[in-house]
């Protein structure tokens, strides 16, 4: 929520959101992050990511996002735009959702930590912890990592 200055009401800033999957070609794991137990999304672990801002486009915002919360520098040939959807929340509101896997060829240490979460442990697909991923999200971002990465693996 956001306070207007003009009539003193809080109103919710409904900005899009991106979240990204940062994906290590090289040995096939997945960067995620060790969340403060006080996150507004329910998790233990997650991607990094945030809102869209006004004069960006979804992958300009990952780009932003994967810099300010991991350290990554990566450009749009990095970044691969998955699904979209409709997320409506109490810390949210209803925006658009916007999910990518960020390719990098590499895997290294991330240079930040971002406001909410620590730097990234990276885990092979088979070793994801699922069920500290936020609530009932696990269905749909296994469907994401098959289709992407083309691994069959992932139940």
């Amino acid at each position: 929520m956001m306070k207007n200055a003009q009539d003193g009401v809080d109103k919710r800033v409904d900005r899009d959101l991106v979240v990204g999957y940062a994906y290590c070609k090289t040995d096939k794991t997945i960067a995620l992050f060790e969340m403060p137990e006080n996150h507004p999304s329910g998790a233990i672990i997650n991607s990094f990511g945030g809102r869209i801002e006004e004069d960006e486009t979804p992958e300009e915002a990952i780009i932003r996002e994967c810099k300010e919360e991991v350290g990554y520098a990566i450009n749009k040939k990095n970044v691969h735009l998955v699904a979209k959807g409709h997320v409506n929340t109490e810390f949210f509101g209803n925006v658009k959702l916007y999910i990518a896997i960020v390719y990098i060829n590499k895997r290294k240490p991330a240079m930040n930590k971002g406001e909410w979460c620590k730097k990234p442990k990276w885990y092979y697909l088979d070793k994801i912890p699922w069920d500290k991923l936020p609530p009932d999200s696990d269905p749909f971002l296994k469907g994401v990592f098959r289709r992407v990465l083309n691994d069959n693996d992932l139940l």
